[in-house]
């Protein structure tokens, strides 16, 4: 076993042979002794007690160490180890001699440095530094633990800055970015409240300007609308009050409808039906309504007859009494040859003129007042008014018509509209030349049940359109047959249908003649230049028989104002 070894061991050691020592009969024979010589072992605490420690028995061979002494004892044992006795004798720190130290030199404050031995004494160091350096952290010391960094709380209190801190200088207050790229508000910073944003105004200071903002531009300005929908008003702007309204002169027109006029700054409508048969009175009521068989003119406000649509066609024009003919009409001169006609779109009245359509004429100055000769004459008879007007003469049917915005018709165009067109006829499975009627509703003799006839109660004229449907033509034309003669625009000769513009009326054409143009259809018949007579057609009241058909040619002289001389008319547009 080493002979050196810690003083622990050597003590224990010490301890351990010493109280062998007091045990047995006293002797040294190792043999064990009485349990009542046995003595507790001291109890140690530091290095300084060992220099008081009691060594009991009685051992020459063993050199028991003094309290004062300043070095190291070893005790023999004689057969045992060695035992070493550490001496610490007012020592701190440092070794105790036998490899031990005889105290560590730390007084628990972490905040007082590392402390060091220097010759057996504890010496302190400078106390710990503990600035880490960074702006911000607050640094100090506690003694549990040591060091503290602590972060530094750079609140100014003031809602108008960006509160930070920057480890190498410490706590910054940047002012805070209140704009909120709305032209329209104010931005500002109250320090309790922080970023407020007001409207902004965008009053100019004029009142005849419109201001608005819009966020990304800022203010705009328009000017106000000072309309105040009043014609009777004239609306302006000053600056400084506004909008201006001032009261035109009264009477004034006011708006585009007739009747209209401002009255004490408001648009008053005054009713008229003045010189109107028909149509609005200027304040959106009615000046009257026509008659089924009429319509009311835009422009003379009056009743007029409806007209009928002719589209362009062809047409057998004569009297129908050709070797294939199904009708075998009776013939007279004037209404031969039986030929083949060409006529452009054009419009014709569906009825005569009316003794009521007439008197808006002469009330317009347009027109004449007719002979009233004969009873018979229907001007101004009180119930007469939608009875053809009669009594009048060539001029005036003219004057009429033109009135009316149309003119008289032809002889072809008016033969046209009581006969029908081919085209009429293929629809109804018939051929054209061959079957091309006699009358406006057929081949059968006329009867009161289709036209204004004598006999028919009385012989004086009836209502235009009384006889329809049954006497109507194909193309749905009333009195076309009856009622009165009606007035056409050509003059008459009677070789016209042969010789056309050549006709001199010297003798009649014969029924196998050719007409102009022939065999190809007569294009657009206008009737001779020149005559003494005119040409009337549709037989009147008097009339009977061949008088009646759609083909008889009948004249008159031009100032020729009898009874039973009426009118239709007729325009190309």
């Amino acid at each position: 076993m080493p002979k050196r070894t810690t003083w622990v061991v050597a003590v224990a050691t010490s301890l351990l042979t010493a109280t062998c020592g007091r045990m047995g009969t006293g002797d040294d024979t190792g043999d064990p002794g009485d349990a009542a010589d046995l003595a507790p072992a001291p109890d140690r605490t530091s290095h300084s007690d060992l220099n008081s420690f009691d060594f009991a028995g009685d051992r020459s061979d063993v050199v028991q160490p003094t309290p004062d002494s300043e070095t190291p004892k070893v005790l023999d044992q004689g057969d045992g180890p060695e035992v070493c006795l550490p001496v610490c004798k007012e020592k701190e720190c440092g070794p105790d001699g036998c490899g031990g130290d005889c105290g560590v030199c730390d007084d628990g404050d972490a905040c007082n440095g590392i402390e060091v031995c220097e010759d057996s004494t504890c010496v302190g160091s400078q106390a710990l530094v503990c600035d880490d350096g960074d702006s911000c952290t607050s640094d100090g010391c506690e003694p549990d633990v040591g060091c503290t960094h602590a972060l530094i709380h750079c609140d100014d209190g003031n809602a108008c800055t960006l509160d930070s801190c920057v480890p190498e200088s410490g706590c910054t207050f940047q002012p805070v970015d209140c704009d909120d790229q709305d032209l329209c508000t104010e931005d500002s910073c109250a320090p309790n409240s922080g970023c407020a944003h007001d409207n902004k105004s965008c009053d100019d200071g004029d009142e005849c300007t419109n201001t608005l903002c819009e966020p990304a531009s800022g203010c705009k300005f328009g000017e106000i609308d000072c309309d105040d929908e009043n014609p009777c008003t004239v609306d302006g702007c000053d600056p400084v009050t506004g909008c201006v309204h001032l009261t035109v002169e009264e009477g004034m027109p006011c708006n585009d409808m007739e009747g209209w006029h401002c009255e004490q700054g408001e648009c008053t409508c005054y009713a008229s039906c003045e010189m109107k048969g028909c149509g609005d009175d200027g304040c959106g009521g009615s000046c009257g309504v026509c008659e089924p068989t009429e319509e009311c003119d835009a422009t003379l406000q009056g009743c007029l007859s409806a007209m009928v649509h002719v589209p362009p066609d062809t047409f057998w024009m004569g009297c129908n009494n050709w070797d294939g003919s199904s009708v075998n009409q009776e013939c007279t001169g004037r209404d031969l040859p039986y030929h083949l006609a060409f006529l452009d779109e054009y419009w014709i009245d569906m009825t005569e003129a009316t003794a009521g359509q007439y008197a808006a004429c002469v009330a317009a100055g347009a027109c004449s007042i007719p002979n009233t000769e004969w009873p018979e004459c229907t001007w101004q008879k009180a119930g007469k008014e939608q009875h053809p007007i009669n009594c009048v003469n060539w001029q005036q049917a003219k004057a009429f018509c033109a009135w009316a915005g149309k003119r008289l018709c032809t002889e072809a165009e008016w033969e046209r509209g009581g006969r029908g067109s081919c085209s009429w006829y293929a629809e109804q499975g018939l051929d054209c030349k061959a079957d091309s009627q006699r009358y406006p509703w057929g081949n059968e003799p006329p009867t009161c049940e289709v036209a204004v006839v004598s006999g028919c109660n009385g012989d004086g004229t009836h209502a235009v359109c009384s006889k329809s449907p049954l006497g109507d033509s194909p193309d749905e034309l009333c009195d076309m047959a009856g009622n009165v003669w009606e007035w056409t625009q050509d003059w008459y000769q009677k070789d016209y249908y042969c010789d056309g513009d050549e006709a001199s009326g010297d003798q009649y054409c014969s029924p196998d003649a050719e007409w102009p143009g022939s065999p190809a259809p007569w294009n657009n018949p206008q009737g001779p230049s020149s005559g003494v007579f005119i040409s009337v057609r549709g037989g009147g009241v008097v009339g009977n028989g061949d008088y009646l058909s759609v083909s008889n040619r009948y004249f008159f002289s031009p100032d020729d104002a009898y009874i039973y001389r009426g009118l239709r008319c007729c325009r190309s547009e």
